[in-house]
């Protein structure tokens, strides 16, 4: 069987949902399967053609995803953030343009993917294209293949809950319009809808109710029990093997996580052992630097990092960090399940949907800092109960992932090889 993943970041450089397709192409590949993943351009000299068995083609993307990413550069020149703030201006008129379309920036560049997508089906044809949700041109691109090739089974993956959080910024109606065209015409113009559990509000919806037929339901694929390589002679572990390091990865600056909050909560910990939390991340907080400016270097910031690189610092962490403000979950968080490693989870909120996973896991400690300050925090003991929690956790040798198997790659393989199954 061959099969073709549309998504927008890859390897060298891939972001959250780049891992997810790449855990699940690597699992297709091992049952034998002919995997194809179209991205785009990354601007390395060095990309590479295949991984993991998993074949890999790539079209140069538009100006904006080119200027955007500078913006966010902690330590970038004037010239990086004046083009990061023009390509963060293109990519908001154009989905002003395209608001009924939201999420939606450019019609061009799904046209161009999808040509390319074409050209790959004429060489070799596909049993399955598997098109990622976001961004929303790897959704098009695969609607505009499908007008012209009905050969393949089409499938949308939905990578995080729709509608995505940006679409609070756009006008009540044009929102709505939105809304309606991803539940009619994006769902109605796929043939399988995979997609994550929960959500319940968005699947009641009328005009989603009569799309379910389609929909099949797997966990982020994140949870990998991975095996971490030597690194290069030239790597350098960044954490102090003196101190019990702390380890926090992903975004820090939007709505749904806490920063300055989870700095405090660290610092309030029991004195008692030499501790350092250490923060990886690509996004850009202003509040997030104070803080760790005055945490008496206590807490480190590290800037974006490839992902391989970053999972030889998870695996030397002793605790993993997560938290929550929102009603959003986190696939990251399954990930650090892979690792068999004392997770902390800071839960900002009483719709935290990360909670009842990280429960099911033996070596998580959840605290709900929702319910007190941080001050509140100490002086109730939250944060002891943190550090005595964490001594009372059984060793990794003892913790069982078989209760989470949903969010293995391997299932999300399984669901799509019995939606091809189906079709044949």
């Amino acid at each position: 069987m061959r099969i073709l993943f549309i998504t927008d970041t890859y390897y060298p450089k891939p972001i959250i949902n780049a891992v997810l397709v790449h855990n699940v192409a690597r699992a297709l590949v091992a049952e034998g399967h002919a995997v194809d993943v179209l991205t785009l351009e990354c601007g390395d000299a060095e990309t590479p053609a295949k991984k993991d068995g998993v074949s890999i083609f790539r079209i140069k993307p538009d100006l904006r995803l080119r200027l955007a990413p500078r913006f966010g550069r902690r330590r970038g020149t004037v010239r990086d953030r004046l083009a990061g703030l023009m390509g963060g201006a293109i990519s908001k008129t154009a989905k002003l343009v395209h608001g009924d379309k939201f999420p939606l920036t450019s019609v061009r560049l799904a046209r161009r993917l999808s040509k390319k997508a074409l050209k790959l089906h004429e060489a070799h044809p596909y049993d399955l294209v598997v098109a990622e949700h976001w961004p929303a041109e790897c959704v098009y691109a695969a609607l505009f293949m499908k007008r012209r090739c009905e050969g393949p089974k089409y499938v949308l993956r939905e990578d995080d809950a729709f509608p995505p959080a940006p679409i609070k910024y756009l006008p009540a109606r044009t929102a709505q319009r939105a809304c309606k065209t991803w539940a009619t015409d994006v769902y109605g113009g796929f043939d399988v809808l995979l997609v994550l559990p929960g959500n319940e509000k968005w699947f009641s919806r009328p005009d989603v109710q009569v799309q379910m037929h389609k929909v099949r339901v797997a966990g982020v694929p994140m949870l990998v029990v991975p095996n971490v390589p030597e690194p290069s002679k030239e790597w350098r572990n960044p954490l102090d093997p003196s101190k019990e390091n702390w380890v926090y990865s992903g975004a820090i600056d939007d709505d749904h996580y806490d920063a300055e909050g989870m700095i405090e909560t660290f610092l309030g910990l029991p004195d008692g052992k030499e501790r350092c939390l250490c923060i990886v991340t690509g996004s850009h907080s202003t509040i997030c630097e104070r803080a760790v400016r005055e945490a008496g270097g206590k807490v480190r910031l590290m800037d974006f990092l490839p992902h391989d690189e970053l999972i030889q610092i998870l695996s030397r962490a002793d605790v993993l960090v997560s938290m929550k403000k929102s009603d959003r979950m986190s696939g990251k968080i399954f990930e650090y399940m892979g690792l068999k490693k004392p997770i902390v989870h800071l839960s900002g909120c009483v719709e935290d949907p990360d909670v009842k996973y990280l429960e099911r896991y033996p070596l998580a400690v959840v605290a709900k800092t929702y319910e007190q300050g941080i001050e509140e925090r100490c002086k109730r003991g939250l944060c002891k109960m943190i550090v005595d929690q964490l001594s009372n956790l059984p060793g990794a040798a003892d913790c069982d992932l078989s209760g989470l198997k949903e969010f293995t790659p391997e299932y999300a393989r399984d669901v799509l090889l019995s939606v091809a199954e189906e079709r044949a």
